[in-house]
């Protein structure tokens, strides 16, 4: 897991917010909860990384 009071976007983090952009945008179902086990972060972080990442790219609003 990462370490609290962590300020930066551990890397972990982001890719686990981008698998599950990925996800999204094909169609393949796989949960948050899914996605933080494999990766070793918790789901907020997950959703944290997934919504920032989605801020980044209007186009992708539509998704949130």
């Amino acid at each position: 897991m990462e370490e609290k009071g962590s300020r930066g976007w551990v890397p972990a983090g982001v890719a686990a917010g981008a698998v599950y952009l990925a996800g999204l945008l094909n169609d393949v179902s796989k949960s948050q909860k899914e996605i933080s086990r494999v990766v070793g972060v918790s789901k907020v972080t997950v959703r944290i990384r997934y919504l920032g990442i989605l801020s980044l790219f209007p186009e992708f609003k539509r998704l949130h």
